[in-house]
C-alpha cells in the first residue's frame, strides 16, 4: 500500500513540475491573454484523460495495471491540470471585470468559464475515441 502512495505522488510530483514548467514557458508567448497557459493545461490534461481511459477501456488490461492507470490519471494529470487554478483565474478576472468593467475582462472572464470546460469535454472525447480507433476497437 505504501509503494501504491508512493508512485501516486510521484506521478503527482511528475505532473505538476511539468504544469509549472508549461506555463513558465507558455506565459510569455500568450501576451495579454492571460487565461490561455491555464486553460491549455486543462485542455491538454483532458485530452490525456481521455487517451488513458481510452487505452485502458480497449486494452481490457490486467488488474496489475490498475495501479499504473491510477497513478497516471490521479497522480500525473491529477498534478498537471489545474482546476484550482482555473477557479482562482476566473475569480480574479471576476473582480478585475467588476472593478473596472472594462469589455477585455469580461471576455476573458467569458472565455475562462465557457471555452476551458467546453473544450476540456471536447478534448477527453476526442482522446478516448482516437484511441478506440487507432486500437481498432
Amino acid at each position: 500500500m505504501l509503494q501504491w502512495a508512493m508512485g501516486i505522488s510521484l506521478a503527482g510530483l511528475a505532473g505538476i513540475w511539468s504544469r509549472v514548467g508549461f506555463i513558465l514557458w507558455l506565459t510569455p508567448l500568450v501576451g495579454s491573454w492571460l487565461w490561455l497557459p491555464v486553460g491549455i493545461v486543462n485542455i491538454l490534461g483532458c485530452f490525456g484523460i481521455g487517451c488513458l481511459m481510452g487505452v485502458f477501456s480497449v486494452l481490457k488490461a490486467p488488474q496489475q495495471w490498475e495501479q499504473l492507470r491510477v497513478a497516471i490519471a490521479m497522480g500525473f494529470l491529477g498534478g498537471f491540470t489545474t482546476f484550482s487554478s482555473f477557479a482562482w483565474d476566473a475569480f480574479s478576472l471576476w473582480q478585475q471585470w467588476r472593478l473596472t468593467q472594462a469589455q477585455e475582462a469580461f471576455i476573458q472572464l467569458l472565455m475562462t468559464l465557457i471555452l476551458q470546460p467546453v473544450l476540456g469535454l471536447i478534448a477527453v472525447g476526442t482522446g478516448f475515441w482516437m484511441v478506440k480507433l487507432a486500437l481498432g476497437k
